[in-house]
């Protein structure tokens, strides 16, 4: 019998707008405090001189919330207030308006209030550097807040905090750039798999649950809270970190799941498959297809060059070096295949580096490999693949390299239109290059 499907590929799950929401500190004076947006000039609020807006509507609506915290910004300054403690203070003034009793709907019969969030109180008490954080944080708010309003006691409090440090979502431009934090209810009862089949997309601050595959019902839809692009000990660390679980998903349980994130390029001419190595025993396995057989001692060399680009991963967290990235790529020679996902991350840094230095010649080099990686661990489906393919294809578009631009913009528009239709100026440039594209490959053949 055919399993009934409720939610097709491409389709809405959930569509909501933040419980609260804080734009970065590092965005405050370029962004709208509001809406998210980047207008071509921002305007202050006249009251704390610290806030920014597009324009008056966005202040009217944003009054509800900021009214409360306009005079702690401006009590505090020239303090710096952390984005926790304001995302707090704009959830406890919330209280004060009875917003605790706003309810988020998940269904026609379900919805969530903040009180339904896990806090996870126990698991934070017995966790060192998170309370060193809670309590740095509950000071400074005692600070911002002043004696206008009383606090809730710090057993209370760390509940709130608890239920805000883990099930807020990063805010991410079309970019994928992190803006800001959100709570989302109705969006937070979604559990976590290292292979997703749905995927939050933002626009401005509203978020949409969007399906990248046909989904049987709400209870079997998976999310990522995590990179997954990571091996599965580094994951399990993140996750049990800031989640407090230990992922047993398909791919965290899978044995084979890290050899091909650490594989091996084939030395056979043409050979694309991924060598297998086992570094507890110190052993290489012959490859699969060809049966080319490394030497084990080319482990120490894969050793070095890992140990080599790891540092330089560590030192990149914030700003890509080109430079760095090539040193790389030389360290690891033809000795890491496309998949292992060091040469994958150096190559992602490599191609965005690239493109901050318009050096477009080069881009397409790190950025056509990268592919293979993106479509393997973030899925067909994945917008962050359907980016990688457009930034392609607007390059070799931009080249005159029309017959490729065509095949990269085309994939582009398919995953794209599964989950950015909705960013209009985007989507439709993306489309407008794909069809201009296909115009001028069929004029050359």
């Amino acid at each position: 019998m055919r399993k009934k499907i409720e939610f097709l590929k491409g389709s809405c799950i959930i569509k909501c707008l933040p419980f609260v929401h804080i734009l970065k500190e590092e965005f405050r004076e370029l962004y709208c405090d509001f809406c998210f947006n980047r207008p071509t000039k921002v305007f202050r609020c006249s009251g704390c001189k610290y806030i920014y807006y597009c324009d008056r509507s966005c202040q009217g609506q944003a009054w509800k919330t900021h009214k409360d915290e306009c005079p702690c910004l401006k009590q505090v300054q020239p303090c710096e207030v952390s984005d926790t403690v304001r995302l707090l203070g704009r959830i406890l003034f919330k209280f004060k308006r009875n917003g605790e009793m706003e309810d988020s709907c998940i269904s026609n019969t379900r919805s969530r209030r903040f009180k339904d969030l896990m806090s996870h109180y126990k698991d934070l008490k017995n966790n060192p550097d998170r309370m060193i954080h809670f309590v740095a944080t509950y000071k400074m708010l005692k600070k911002f807040i002043g004696t206008d309003m009383s606090l809730p006691n710090e057993s209370d409090l760390l509940g709130i905090y608890g239920r805000v440090s883990v099930n807020s979502f990063n805010i991410v431009d079309i970019e994928y750039r992190t803006l800001g934090v959100g709570l989302y209810l109705a969006a937070s009862i979604f559990d976590h798999s290292c292979t997703p089949n749905a995927v939050p997309v933002f626009n401005g601050i509203s978020l949409k649950i969007i399906a990248l595959e046909d989904i049987e019902c709400i209870d079997k839809v998976f999310i990522s809270y995590i990179d997954v692009m990571n091996l599965t000990a580094e994951r399990r660390k993140q996750l049990k970190y800031k989640y407090f679980f230990d992922c047993m998903c398909e791919k965290c349980t899978d044995p084979n799941s890290d050899k091909v994130m650490s594989s091996l390029k084939c030395s056979t001419p043409n050979c694309d498959a991924p060598i297998f190595a086992d570094f507890a025993t110190n052993t290489i396995q012959p490859c699969d297809k060809c049966g080319y057989q490394y030497e084990s001692k080319v482990l120490q060399s894969y050793h070095e060059a890992a140990e080599y680009t790891t540092v330089n991963l560590d030192n990149m967290k914030d700003v890509n070096y080109l430079d760095a990235c090539r040193l790389c790529l030389i360290k690891q020679g033809g000795l890491f295949h496309s998949l292992n996902i060091l040469r994958s991350k150096i190559l992602d840094a490599a191609f965005e580096s690239c493109i901050d230095l318009s050096l477009w010649d080069d881009a397409p080099i790190y950025g056509e490999e990268l592919v293979i990686s993106f479509r393997e661990y973030y899925g067909q489906n994945h917008p962050l693949l359907g980016m990688l393919l457009a930034k392609l294809g607007k390059i070799k578009f931009n080249e005159g390299k029309d017959v490729e631009a065509a095949v990269f913009l085309k994939e582009a528009l398919e995953i794209l239109s599964l989950t950015h239709k909705e960013h209009k100026d985007f989507f439709s440039q993306v489309k407008e290059l794909s069809y201009h594209a296909s115009m001028l490959k069929r004029h050359a053949q």
